[in-house]
């Protein structure tokens, strides 16, 4: 699965602060950090026109996005790094620990 835009949202941030972003995807975060993911494509999806650098996105991963058995699978976080000729790198990922111990 590619990015897809529709399911990024903008969370937070300002003209003098860094944004604040959602995004729920099927993809590992291994395959979200790898740089380009975000941008560095010509078929509307790229975020390169509004990521800046310190932005943070909070990806969200699921199995079966969408039906009714949709599941949380992992989650964690990265940093736009570079954000140069259309295409938007960011860090390794900041994963979280996922637990329902209680």
């Amino acid at each position: 699965m590619a990015f897809n835009r529709d399911y990024m949202s903008r969370a937070g941030g300002g003209p003098n602060a860094p944004g604040l972003f959602t995004y729920k995807t099927m993809d590992a975060l291994t395959v979200v950090d790898a740089s380009g993911y975000f941008g560095g494509t010509t078929d509307g999806q790229s975020i390169a026109s509004t990521a800046q650098i310190g932005d943070t996105i909070f990806v969200t991963v699921v199995t079966n996005m969408g039906a009714s058995n949709e599941a949380l699978a992992d989650s964690g976080n990265v940093v736009v790094i570079t954000n140069a000729s259309g295409v938007v790198d960011t860090t390794d990922e900041t994963a979280q620990t996922i637990t329902d111990s209680r």
